[in-house]
């Protein structure tokens, strides 16, 4: 065994040991991106091979062998190990740009904890009890209202609650954006020392993203389909959600286009955003159909 291989064994072995001890299932899931941290500094200077794929593979199975707690084994096979491999393919890629790369992490991190969730029912009752628990603040806090007003705003509450527990895979979505975005941030200099995190401005969607629009609105609106129907009203809120950061995104890459500092404008956009949240879904389709920005990366 040469050098290079038993450090990579050496790092397999500590995360076994967190995995046994179940470290990964008390850690705050958003300091998870800090763990891809010493594979990607690894295989900077190792190439992924079928070795190192074999070594994860026993690592995951003696992980869920020797505890009992089987989440442990998936957090780490989903949430660290997948979005390593894409991360250091991409990175050795240097045809792919950074949003690119962003993409690629949320959507294997999503299907990650979409199967985590899957296998781990406790997750999916825990989200629903805090949306339950929202709700009953809501309605204290909204205690002191006449009883026609109360009528309507339980109405409303009961309604907000029935959606939110739909679009659960968006929630997971939003987060698997989250913990992709921090990832990169403390990954992407491992690899490329002149890459500029600008770069993560500098993208459009792609314009078959409005037929997603289009087909979600269906299913959700017309189908008799219930399972289409959750699954069109998640499409529209992912749609939306994406439009919107890349509204957001694009307004601050126009005005530092215009030499202004990246700092005070992140600001004044995020000032911006608090009254007038919806322009940035609006001004997201715009630059999708028309290319305002004249980008050449399409996600």
């Amino acid at each position: 065994m040469n050098d290079d291989l038993r450090s990579r064994v050496l790092i397999s072995a500590i995360y076994l040991v967190l995995g046994i001890l179940s470290f990964y299932s008390y850690l705050f899931i958003l300091f998870i991106p800090v763990l891809i941290i010493p594979f990607v500094k690894y295989h900077t200077h190792n190439s992924l091979n079928v070795q190192h794929v074999l070594l994860d593979a026993i690592t995951i199975l003696l992980m869920a062998m020797l505890n009992p707690n089987t989440s442990d084994a998936i957090i780490y096979a989903t949430i660290v190990i997948l979005p390593t491999y894409i991360l250091v393919k991409c990175y050795r890629n240097k045809e792919v740009k950074l949003p690119q790369i962003l993409m690629y992490l949320t959507v294997t991190i999503w299907i990650g904890l979409v199967i985590q969730m899957g296998a781990i029912d406790q997750y999916i009752y825990e989200y629903y009890y805090l949306i339950d628990e929202a709700t009953i603040q809501m309605q204290i806090a909204m205690s002191g209202f006449s009883a026609s007003e109360m009528e309507y705003l339980n109405e409303l509450l009961a309604l907000q609650n029935y959606i939110l527990k739909l679009i659960y895979p968006t929630f997971i979505f939003v987060v698997a954006s989250l913990l992709s975005f921090i990832t990169i941030l403390l990954t992407y200099k491992i690899n490329d020392k002149k890459t500029s995190l600008k770069q993560l401005l500098e993208y459009r969607l792609n314009r078959f993203t409005l037929f997603l629009i289009a087909l979600g609105w269906i299913w959700f609106s017309y189908s008799a389909d219930y399972s289409l129907s959750i699954l069109g009203i998640n499409m529209l809120v992912i749609m939306f959600f994406l439009y919107s950061i890349t509204g957001f995104f694009g307004l601050i890459s126009l005005v530092i286009m215009n030499g202004r500092s990246l700092f005070m404008t992140f600001i004044a956009v995020l000032f911006f955003a608090s009254f007038m949240p919806w322009f940035f879904l609006i001004y997201g389709l715009i630059d999708t159909i028309f290319n305002v920005r004249k980008v050449k990366v399409v996600i």
